[in-house]
């Protein structure tokens, strides 16, 4: 027992030891706030250095936002293997970006039947009502959990926290991560599981334990810094509603503890910044009446928290400093040229610089636009002249910043 204490103790000290003298991103100054985005790679990770226009993505994004953005953010898709995307992290580097990943274990099955592809096809979002019920009809049968079945390794979050083959392929990642880091002295930024909170995913609340997405999470960052990588800064990414693709008055087909973003949190002495997705309207065949403002959702009352906006209860989770992850809205909604998303604009970016917590203090430090064709949804900042206007006009305050402070 004292030979383990004892090793147990060494460990621990490496661990502190090997923490000190990271590089890690930190919040600005009072009143500021870092800008960044998701140029459109969309969840594909190999278009990173795709061309729009004759320009490439990411400087594209800097063209029609009319500020460059601090980070491109882009997804690590785990599908045959957990590979480091050193290909398309110099990319980012080269355009004189953060790059920003998400570990995504998406895979596919061994039987060949993308059932999480199948589920999303047929999921009908024109009302919650239709939501529910095409979901009950394709989606809850299916075994999602086997979509991470691919050759001999299931990513399942179990898995991911206890699996010798997965575990050699993570030091791996890491191992080149830290080499890369040598030759371009560029910090990552990563999330993983995005929105874990929610049943859109396969690792999501619904088809997987909170517990096991903790475990997973905090394996991953343990063996990063059991191979002594420094330089990534680890962001939680929950989605901010309690109640996604509900009516007011309708019900839900799943348990509501799934959605409460606190049973996920892997704890403070792993994650740097709190994350969260919050978007408008993403579809825009629905009818008027499922219009929300950025206000709206964010300051809906939270089920969780008995006085607290949804917001609050978010923010209740840390006192890290926190980042709108995902944001953005569709246009052409019901023909109306770009007004209503430039309304719904001009709302989240009077949020964002105003959401306090239950506190009172304003903790919002980063926000990371989506800019994206998705679904039937049009989301990019360009997608009408209204709706550009009104972006450059509120991304031009010098509050929002594109020069990264490190501690």
């Amino acid at each position: 027992m004292k030979l383990v204490s004892f090793v147990t103790g060494l460990f621990l000290l490496f661990v502190l030891f090997n923490s000190a003298n990271a590089i890690k991103l930190a919040p600005p100054i009072d009143g500021q706030i870092y800008f960044g985005a998701n140029p459109g790679f969309a969840d594909e990770d190999q278009v990173v250095a795709a061309e729009t226009n004759g320009q490439s993505k990411i400087k594209h994004l800097d063209t029609i936002a009319g500020k460059s953005a601090l980070w491109s953010y882009f997804s690590n898709n785990w599908i045959s293997d957990i590979a480091y995307p050193k290909a398309n992290i110099q990319a980012i580097i080269d355009k004189g970006k953060i790059p920003f990943v998400r570990l995504m274990p998406m895979g596919i099955p061994k039987d060949g039947v993308d059932r999480y592809s199948i589920c999303r096809g047929k999921i009908q979002w024109g009302s919650f009502q239709l939501a529910k019920q095409s979901y009950i009809k394709n989606c809850q049968k299916l075994d999602l959990k086997s979509l991470y079945t691919t050759n001999s390794v299931e990513y399942s979050l179990t898995n991911i926290a206890h699996s010798k083959v997965i575990e050699a392929q993570l030091r791996a990642w890491a191992d080149q991560a830290k080499a890369h880091y040598h030759q371009t002295k560029t910090p990552l930024l990563i999330d993983f599981a995005v929105e874990m909170n929610g049943w859109w995913f396969p690792w999501g609340g619904a088809h997987q334990r909170a517990a096991d997405y903790k475990a997973a999470y905090r394996r991953i960052i343990q063996i990063f810094r059991e191979q002594g990588v420094k330089h990534i800064t680890w962001f939680f990414h929950a989605d901010i509603s309690e109640t996604p693709y509900a009516d007011d008055n309708k019900g839900n087909p799943f348990k509501s503890a799934i959605f409460n973003p606190v049973r996920y949190y892997p704890g403070d002495d792993y994650i740097d910044w709190l994350g969260f997705s919050l978007y408008g309207l993403n579809d825009n065949t629905s009818g008027v009446g499922r219009w929300k403002r950025f206000s709206d959702i964010a300051n809906a009352p939270s089920q969780y928290s008995k006085g607290k906006t949804q917001f609050q209860h978010l923010a209740s989770i840390s006192n890290k400093p926190i980042a709108i992850l995902e944001f953005a809205v569709t246009d052409g909604h019901m023909g109306d040229k770009g007004q209503k998303k430039a309304a719904w604009l001009v709302d989240a970016f009077n949020g964002i610089k105003s959401l306090k917590d239950a506190n009172g203090k304003q903790r919002i430090k980063a926000i990371s636009y989506w800019n994206e064709s998705w679904e039937n949804a049009e989301m990019r900042i360009d997608s009408s002249p209204a709706a550009q206007k009104m972006f450059h006009s509120l991304i031009v305050d010098p509050r929002f910043i594109n020069q990264a402070i490190w501690h």
